[in-house]
């Protein structure tokens, strides 16, 4: 803060996490912010303090690491997703090793964070306080409507006006934060916008880092609503005020390769593997995506925690694998076997997730290399199969701009179709993996209007 800012501050100290638990949150953020690098690449960080600096230094940036977080925390297109690498990585911290994990060995995670971290067991922090983040994590506007008497922020919930959060600040209260950017010098911000991602953390309700103004809504019948609300919270003794997050329900599968078995309505599906990408907690079920197609809500009770699929076919063991493939598939292995491999990434993504955001059901082949559109596809459900990702990828490789080159890796946002397209693309030298659907903190971090 400059000297100006500074004076636009009250008691500092007030209405933010204490100094220690402060530090452990920001430590555990810049740790995330420098694994979602070692899966997008995009800053090729050596340490996190490059990560941490970052923070300091280009808050849009920042900004759009948090925001990917969200989208790499159960799995990434070429391997284990944040939350994994980071109790990976913690888990060998305590028992004072090095991590095992291929991504983390390139590369240290740096001194600095490793002495922040002292005296805290980080490894009951990820455990007890991270593991839970993405799911019961809040994202949305909100109107600083006012302070507690302990300086914490009170923030009404833009689609629910009524509803106040006690949020606290990370190293300094979200009041100070605005009046700090006042420009107006009145030093009243009720009103003030924000884009925040809340989340628990130990007991209270803090933000993720990244703090995105919005145009303030002065309405004076809003701001009159919004000091009445504070008024009333403080004269019922801050009853009405939401001091925690709602919990959810354990759901330790999600991200996890799962066996469904035990169903009688739907006895076809048993014995079948997929993947659990989500969890209902209204209805106390996974959302399974299967490896051949399709995808359905099952119960708890109902699945269990899979091996990794078999490793991918080498082009010598072409001939037991060969076995499991249709005559299309063949077919296309010999098309793609006289295509010279170039060093590019393909991503196919769809153009919207609910049948009322994509209702054609469409989406797009992006190459990493040049960031322009390849071709656009269209499935017959809004979640593709395997074989129409085949269908798509030979029209653009012998239809299209490829000009009898194919890619060394591509990756596809329906995680059930994945272990297919390896099977097929393998051995002939295409390396398929999974590429998660952007969350809203994504989309919003690049500019995409909800």
């Amino acid at each position: 803060w400059n000297e100006e800012e500074l004076s636009r501050m009250t008691i500092r100290g007030r209405g933010c996490l204490p100094e220690a638990d402060g530090r452990s949150f920001m430590a555990l953020l810049d740790i995330c912010h420098f694994l979602v690098d070692q899966i997008t690449q995009a800053h090729n960080f050596s340490d996190v303090d490059e990560a941490s600096n970052l923070r300091a230094t280009d808050t849009q940036k920042c900004m759009l690491l948090s925001a990917q977080m969200w989208t790499y925390w159960y799995s990434a297109p070429a391997g284990p997703g944040v939350y994994e690498m980071l109790l990976d990585w913690t888990s060998h911290q305590q028992r004072g090793g090095r991590a095992p994990s291929s991504v983390l060995a390139q590369r240290e995670l740096g001194n600095a964070k490793c002495r922040d971290m002292q005296g805290v067991a980080l490894q009951a922090l990820v455990v007890n306080e991270c593991a839970q983040w993405p799911r019961r994590r809040k994202t949305g506007a909100f109107y600083f409507a006012g302070e507690d008497a302990s300086g914490a922020a009170l923030l009404a919930d833009a689609e629910a006006v009524e509803t106040l959060y006690r949020v606290v600040g990370l190293s300094t209260s979200l009041g100070d934060v605005l009046r700090a950017n006042d420009r107006s010098g009145s030093g009243d911000v009720v009103g003030s916008a924000l884009l925040l991602t809340l989340l628990p953390f130990m007991d209270v309700i803090v933000y993720d880092g990244t703090l995105r103004g919005a145009p303030p809504n002065r309405d004076p019948s809003l701001v009159a609503q919004l000091k009445a609300l504070v008024a009333a919270s403080a004269a019922e003794g801050g009853g009405s005020i939401v001091v925690r997050l709602p919990t959810v329900p354990d759901a330790p599968l999600i991200g996890q390769r799962v066996l469904i078995e035990g169903l009688q309505a739907k006895p076809e599906l048993n014995g079948r593997h997929g993947v659990a990408s989500s969890f209902d907690g209204s209805s106390g079920r996974y959302c399974v995506s299967l490896e051949d197609g399709g995808s359905f809500k099952l119960k708890p009770a109902n699945l269990s925690k899979a091996a990794a699929p078999p490793a991918r076919a080498s082009s010598t063991a072409e001939p037991a694998a060969a076995l499991t493939l249709t005559a299309t598939e063949k077919a296309l292995q010999e098309r793609l076997r006289g295509l010279r491999t170039v060093e590019d990434f393909w991503v196919f993504r769809r153009m919207g997730y609910t049948e009322a955001d994509n209702p054609s059901h469409m989406g797009m082949i992006m190459s990493g290399n040049s960031g322009m559109v390849v071709a656009p596809f269209q499935s017959k459900q809004l979640a593709p199969t395997a074989a129409e990702y085949l269908t798509a990828l030979e029209a653009a490789l012998f239809g299209g701009r490829a000009q009898g080159v194919k890619p060394s890796s591509l990756a596809v946002d329906e995680k059930g179709a994945v272990a297919r397209l390896k099977l097929v693309l393998g051995p002939v030298g295409i390396q398929a993996g999974y590429y998660p659907p952007p969350t809203e903190e994504e989309l919003s971090a690049m500019g995409v209007p909800p």
